[in-house]
């Protein structure tokens, strides 16, 4: 539970930040990934890169184990839930 809840937080945060700054980047402006083409033409699409402005919204050490806490919560849940389907009979 442990060791599974610990590698889920870490690779789901390292992957996702990553792709989401992906899809973010002007790279992402293909057919396959749409990127900044969704925003109706009267929105002003210049507030969606302020994410990346690391002073005002810091991935701190609060954040980390807030979500490593998260992801051990659901791994028991899961783990339970699985253990507990496994006993159920027809």
């Amino acid at each position: 539970m442990l060791v599974g809840g610990s590698l889920f937080a870490y690779t789901f945060g390292a992957v996702q930040w990553r792709f989401s700054e992906f899809l973010l980047s002007p790279a992402a402006k293909n057919w396959f990934f749409v990127g900044g083409r969704h925003w109706p033409y009267n929105s002003r699409p210049d507030w969606f890169h302020t994410f990346w402005d690391v002073r005002e919204d810091p991935v701190d050490f609060s954040t980390i184990a807030w979500a490593w806490g998260l992801a051990l919560v659901a791994s028991a849940l899961g783990l339970a839930l699985g253990t507990w389907m496994a006993r159920v009979k027809r």
